[in-house]
């Protein structure tokens, strides 16, 4: 192809080459990327297709007419070059259909400033990405992607192809950001590792001391996890370059990262200084030297060695990122979450040192980074940093520190403000369990504080609970104007407190949410070892109210008192019998009375709605079918044994009941008896005194008693004759 101007005829300057197959996820986006190169640059596109089944051929086809089929032979060199073969740019610059090009001006200004006549390659920086979104990247490196063009270039290698090292290299600006490497999918990558590992095997059966070959196939096991098989590779690598007497630090840094990922902190020690006793020029490789240095001496607990080498990664890194650090092209830097991971490795260092000045310094180092950045990926290590230097101050006894970070974060003017206010408060209240001394010291200092926060007044209530002094009205109202949904756990104390002191709860919790409540319900019960105590008597003086947000905290609050089961039986079965009261007159007035009735509990919300259900159908049976009453307890408990107990005193009361019957049944039986022998003694005796008409007046009353009584009815026909 041959591009024409206003001066005759004039040969392409840049061929882009590339090589497909099925990469229609990704390779509109690349295309559209290379687009402001193919629009200012005398530039073509040449893709080679190797049998894609997707839509690929057509993409491809919308952004360029060169584009050309291969067989695939399992060469990646091969259908590389036939890309060179059919370009006929003057320079030549090769991506991957997941590679997407970021700031493509400065490849623009390489050609069109006269750049390109000083040099013989370009070097583009290569972010392999971890994750799709682009918060994490894995490993950085610079490659040598656009080479001006003779008749020797040519890429070699079947798989890991490159092209011949020309000199002298232009560092450009530009990125080419690489998803290829983002494990979304785990049976493609486990396929295309099995894929590379024996194309590299068979290559070293003609090369076995390829340093090339055997450094790609232990990256290529360390990136699919499989750390053993990498060390042997790594090694035989690295012990061919000792006896060549080279230093590939690409090599080095592999083996080092291989040392470390199977524990053999030893030996990435000793590698790692065999590299730093040869006094070599720094660059780029030397920030993975340290950095895994300082790992496995953390590791081997020589931690002020540790802390030395970590500084000197930082300013390498530092160097690096601020361009002033020679680059070396083999190396990758991998991805150890630059200064702010190392920050909190040299913090973590020295607070194992019991050095909490250092420890702070560093740790706040990685919010002052976050603060500045303020990405997605930064601000997981903020909240980490603020929960760290809470951690620091608690376990230093430094209160009167923590009370000033808080006021730090709460004079933060940005949407973050209450996000690291909840992780403070999160992280301080996690520390003070079961810890009376800090919990003492917290509520005191936090108490002090002349702030208006949510927290400091929760600590004046607790110090008000301490010292036994009952809230003030004010204290409730300033309570029930909280909204309490989605507060952190701890504020439940303030329902507990208006409990305790006798204060109406019933305005707080009816704007709470029924989750919430439970969430509540969950850490008071956990924190007040009086809690069923206190709930208990909270409604033994206070009735319950025929009113739908009423029922639901207060079946939620006796639910959590019936299922610890720490009170007495009486005040148990009491609230058991409003529990399900309440329960059932929620269901009844959320639910269609039809739907009830028809004893489908998937239909319902959850199991104690199920349990409440049965219990309905229960009471209706109660009075009028003992059978279906104990039936339909059955289950009640079969959908919710929590309140196994409850319906064990259930039982109890109406075996108790049906006692007490038989034995009042048995008294009135006996007394009968007795009058009907008092009644029949005083006929018998008006009969002897011949009193007859008197005697058949009494046993007529008598009979119309018992008038099945034989005896009296044989005496009642003497009579009658005596009479006549």
């Amino acid at each position: 192809m041959k591009l024409f101007n206003k001066k005759g005829w004039k040969k392409v300057q840049l061929s882009i080459g590339m090589i497909v197959k099925n990469e229609s996820k990704y390779l509109r986006m690349c295309l559209e990327g290379l687009k402001p190169i193919l629009n200012n640059i005398d530039a073509e596109l040449v893709i080679v297709d190797t049998g894609s089944t997707d839509d690929t051929v057509e993409i491809a086809k919308l952004y360029t007419d060169k584009v050309f089929y291969h067989q695939w032979n399992n060469d990646f060199s091969e259908a590389r070059n036939i890309t060179i073969e059919k370009s006929e740019g003057e320079w030549y610059f090769y991506l991957d259909a997941d590679e997407i090009l970021e700031n493509p001006k400065s490849i623009i200004d390489f050609f069109n400033k006269g750049n390109h006549k000083d040099f013989k390659a370009v070097a583009l920086k290569i972010e392999n990405l971890a994750k799709e979104d682009r918060s994490k990247i894995g490993t950085t490196f610079h490659s040598r992607r656009i080479v001006k063009k003779d008749k020797n270039i040519r890429f070699t290698s079947k798989i890991h192809e490159h092209l011949p090292n020309m000199v002298p290299v232009y560092l450009s600006d530009a990125v080419l950001i690489h998803y290829g490497y983002i494990q979304t999918n785990s049976n493609f990558v486990n396929e295309k590792a099995k894929r590379n590992i024996e194309i590299i095997k068979d290559e070293l059966k003609t090369e076995p001391n390829s340093i090339f070959l055997l450094y790609h196939l232990a990256q290529t096991y360390v990136f699919n996890y499989y750390y053993i098989e990498a060390l042997e590779p790594a090694r035989k690598a690295l012990e061919i370059a000792r006896k060549s007497k080279v230093y590939p630090m690409h090599v080095y840094t592999l083996m080092l990262d291989t040392c470390i990922k199977n524990q053999l902190y030893f030996e990435a020690e000793k590698t790692a200084e065999e590299v730093l006793d040869a006094k070599l020029e720094e660059n780029s490789a030397y920030i993975n030297i340290y950095f895994y240095l300082a790992q496995a001496q953390g590791m081997l607990k020589k931690n002020k060695k540790a802390i030395g080498n970590y500084i000197k990664c930082l300013t390498l890194f530092q160097k690096y990122e601020d361009n002033s650090l020679t680059i070396d092209l083999s190396a990758t830097v991998a991805d150890f979450g630059g200064e702010k991971y190392v920050y909190s490795q040299i913090a973590a260092l020295y607070d194992s040192l019991l050095d909490y000045e250092n420890s702070i310094e560093y740790t706040k180092k990685i919010l002052n980074l976050a603060k500045e950045k303020r990405d997605n990926s930064e601000q997981d290590y903020y909240y980490k940093a603020v929960s760290q230097i809470v951690k620091l101050g608690v376990k230093y006894n430094r209160y009167d520190s923590l009370v000033a970070f808080y006021n730090e974060i709460i004079n933060e003017e940005n949407e973050m403000k209450s996000v690291l206010t909840d992780r403070f408060e999160n992280t301080l209240e996690s520390m003070l369990d079961n810890n009376m001394k800090h919990t003492d010291a917290v509520i005191e200092h936090f108490a002090e504080l002349k702030i208006e926060t949510d927290y400091v007044f929760l600590n004046k209530m607790r110090k008000k609970k301490k010292l036994k002094q009952a809230l003030t009205i004010e204290d409730a109202e300033q309570i029930s104007s909280y909204d309490f949904n989605d507060k952190i756990d701890m504020y439940g104390e303030f329902i507990y407190y208006l409990m305790t002191d006798g204060f109406q709860i019933d305005s707080v919790l009816s704007k709470i949410e029924e989750k919430e409540i439970n969430r509540y319900n969950e850490y008071l019960a956990k924190k007040f070892i009086d809690f069923s105590e206190v709930v208990t008597n909270y409604f033994k003086k206070n009735d319950d109210v025929k009113d739908i947000y009423y029922s639901i905290f207060s079946k939620a609050l006796k639910r959590v008192v019936l299922i610890k089961e720490e009170i007495d039986n009486e005040s148990y079965l009491d609230l058991f019998k409003r529990y399900v009261e309440e329960g059932v007159f929620y269901l009844e007035n959320v639910y269609n009375e039809t739907i009830l009735d028809t004893e489908n509990i998937y239909v319902l919300k959850n199991h104690e709605e199920a349990f409440f259900m049965f219990m309905r159908k229960a009471l209706m049976n109660k009075d009028r079918d003992q059978s279906k009453y104990l039936q339909y307890m059955r289950k009640a408990l079969g959908v919710y044994d929590y309140m196994k107990k409850g319906i064990g005193l259930l039982l109890a009361e109406l075996k108790n009941e049906e006692k007490k019957q038989a034995e009042s049944d048995n008294h009135t039986k006996n007394e009968f008896e007795e009058y009907k022998m008092l009644v029949k003694n005083n006929i018998y005796a008006l009969v002897e005194d011949n009193k007859t008409a008197e005697a058949k007046h009494l046993l007529d009353e008598y009979l119309t008693i018992v008038s099945d009584d034989l005896e009296m009815l044989t005496l009642k026909s003497e009579i009658q004759l005596k009479l006549i």
